[in-house]
């Protein structure tokens, strides 16, 4: 998405001040298009490389909002609209896989996305990308709804903020676990434990939260 995102989503507050429409999706981060959206500032900024469909909805994927490109080495700290940043002395290789969007609706309900999972270069190559809907066949919908399409339960209605934040880079080890298995891929066998039996899943609040390896 080569275009100014950032100034279409100013259009859109003043839009919303003229009583037309309202801004109702609030980007903040460290991104060059953080901005407040309505539903027709968003179908405005979004183009043919970046608009997706899926279950009858229409949006801009995430990563076309946030304007994301490939980085111009593995260490550089921009991606496109993205900046990143690594502390001194720490490896910044592919920082980027230490940032995650916080998606929060007006019920106070939030989800959270890696950006990992959306960077084409990493996780993000899915058929359908996730989006920030603001069409719902032919109209454009009241408020922006965030999808993430083959999950469940992590996508949210009445979207109100999307959050670029960090976790900080970690050292150290945790714990050795029991609760083993073993798979062969590729020729090669694996033991080790099943990353949803890690995580325990029982956990409350599993979708506003992130692991980082």
């Amino acid at each position: 998405m080569n275009r100014t995102v950032c100034a279409l989503g100013m259009f859109g507050l003043f839009v919303a001040a003229c009583g037309q429409a309202r801004a109702d999706v609030l980007l903040t981060g460290p991104d060059a298009n953080v901005g407040s959206y309505s539903t027709s500032a968003l179908a405005g900024v979004a183009d043919a490389s970046d608009t997706v469909s899926s279950g009858g909805l229409t949006g801009i994927t995430l990563w076309g909002l946030l304007g994301g490109a490939n980085a111009s080495s593995p260490t550089s700290a921009t991606y496109g609209a993205i900046t990143t940043s690594t502390p001194s002395g720490d490896n910044g290789k592919n920082a980027i896989l230490r940032y995650y969007l916080l998606a929060t609706a007006a019920n106070g309900q939030r989800s959270v996305v890696s950006l990992g999972e959306i960077d084409p270069a990493f996780g993000g190559t899915a058929a359908v990308a996730p989006f920030v809907a603001f069409q719902n066949g032919g109209g454009l919908l009241a408020t922006p709804q965030l999808v993430l399409p083959g999950t469940s339960g992590r996508g949210l209605v009445n979207l109100t903020s999307l959050q670029l934040l960090a976790v900080p880079a970690i050292t150290g080890s945790g714990g050795r676990s029991t609760a083993v298995l073993t798979s062969t891929i590729s020729g090669d066998t694996y033991t080790g434990v099943p990353l949803w039996t890690f995580l325990d899943p029982s956990n409350p609040g599993g979708t506003d939260q992130i692991v980082i390896t």
